[in-house]
């Protein structure tokens, strides 16, 4: 028997969006930014080689998806948004 396996991924968030908001955050004399910093382009590879592994990728969040587009391939990208969506109701 062969069987054809489709290979799926869901990304709640990448770390690498995360790292990069806190060395963002981070004083330019903190050593802790410049170590931030190589582990944040250090993980984008790795991110980017294991997220080429899979047929198709889930995304939830637009901000991953406009970054995902430059590493991955646009036909492997799925985005289903936010499923929570809060409204202010008026009293």
């Amino acid at each position: 028997m062969n069987f054809v396996v489709k290979k799926i991924l869901e990304v709640t968030d990448l770390a690498s969006v995360r790292l990069d908001q806190i060395t963002k955050k981070l004083s330019i004399l903190n050593p802790m930014k410049y170590f931030f910093w190589i582990e944040k382009i250090l993980l984008r590879r790795y991110e980017q080689k294991v997220l080429n592994l899979f047929d198709k990728v889930v995304f939830i969040s637009d901000k991953e998806l406009s970054i995902a587009k430059t590493v991955i391939e646009k036909n492997k990208i799925i985005n289903i948004g936010n499923a929570v969506s809060v409204k202010k109701k008026n009293i």
